[in-house]
């Protein structure tokens, strides 16, 4: 009688296990694997579920994998119940875009996922570097936030190794002036084109064979000797400012005497118009807070937005003075502290 008991128990037992092995393996879930650039399907990619939860009874569930067909579609078999279920992808010559999916089996058998797993093709990411006027920009090195430094091919073409997600790109090279340069990214995520990019400024050769550059519009020249042409004045500017807190009107006249930027020495100190036409609301922009009217090209501090002008104003000691923050002229008292910017 304990035997025909022990064998009945045994029979349930072999049936239970029977029926929750073949529920287990009819449990799963299906989905898709594209390739976020193309949005293609993507074949032979290997999905793994790996289960969140680390139960030692359950340490057999805890990784499954399935493989991608033809049409880039998976099945994971034998998920459990009631546990969750993190989905990754691996194919050689691709990298995971985006984050995890997610998946848990509570009552049905098979779970449709409807959200693709993403993938990104490892490729090179590429572009192209011009002035402003779409000649090319060879020779220009530039630097991603990871540290990578290329320099542009002769047709302005340059190559960086592929990183996943968003990569900066600054331009390093001291031969392009600070308000040239500019900083641009792509998100590898949806693309490795970054396609053309434009310096803010044009490219030109001086009769000597020395690279200068000139403001997108072409008015002002940078001649790279701390010297810059206005073309629609023919006016010839200091490129930096000179800034003194002890300076007065009649040592400004006196410093533009002493310059010799570019190697010319008939500087002198600006008429209130001429230093008013350098007021520019176009190139407007703004720099620690403050906003200055005037092309980024010229150097200036900030906080000392206020030029000396020798024009005389009517009153004794009363001189124009122009400010950059606000793209006016006033006239004040000459014994007041200003900044310098000579011309000739």
């Amino acid at each position: 009688m304990r035997r025909k008991i022990i064998n009945v128990v045994l029979g349930v037992l072999a049936g239970m296990f029977f029926w929750y092995g073949l529920c287990i393996a009819n449990t799963g879930a299906t989905g898709t694997v594209l390739d976020k650039h193309t949005n293609n399907p993507i074949a032979n990619t290997i999905v793994i579920a790996s289960m969140n939860t680390n139960i030692l009874e359950h340490k057999k569930y805890e990784v499954i994998k399935a493989k991608t067909d033809n049409k880039g579609k998976y099945k994971l078999n034998g998920l459990h119940y009631n546990y969750n279920y993190s989905l990754s992808v691996v194919k050689d010559g691709y990298m995971m875009a985006g984050d995890r999916l997610y998946v848990s089996l509570s009552k049905d058998n098979t779970v449709i996922i409807n959200s693709p797993l993403y993938m990104v093709k490892v490729q090179p990411i590429k572009g192209k570097l011009n002035y402003f006027n779409n000649k090319p920009a060879s020779g220009i090195t530039i630097r991603t936030n990871s540290g990578v430094n290329i320099t542009t091919e002769l047709n302005g073409n340059f190559v960086l190794p592929f990183t996943l997600g968003v990569v900066q790109i600054n331009i390093a090279d001291n031969n392009i002036p600070e308000w040239c340069k500019k900083t641009f990214q792509i998100d590898t995520n949806y693309t490795s084109d970054i396609g053309d990019v434009k310096l803010a400024c044009l490219y030109q050769i001086s009769n000597d064979g020395k690279l200068k550059v000139s403001s997108a519009d072409g008015r002002y020249i940078d001649n790279r000797d701390e010297t810059i042409t206005d073309t629609k004045t023919g006016l010839m500017w200091q490129a930096n400012e000179y800034a003194n807190c002890n300076w007065c009107w009649q040592n400004a006249l006196n410093y533009c005497s002493t310059v010799r930027n570019g190697g010319y020495s008939d500087w002198r100190l600006p008429t209130v118009d001429e230093l008013k036409s350098l007021i520019d609301a176009n190139n407007k922009y703004t720099i620690q807070g403050a906003s200055i009217f005037m092309h980024p090209m010229f150097e200036i501090n900030p906080q000392r937005t206020a030029f000396f002008t020798k024009t005389g104003a009517g009153q004794e000691d009363d001189v124009w003075f122009v400010y950059f923050s606000s793209g006016e002229a006033r006239p004040y008292t000459s014994k007041l502290t200003a900044d310098i910017r000579c011309v000739r």
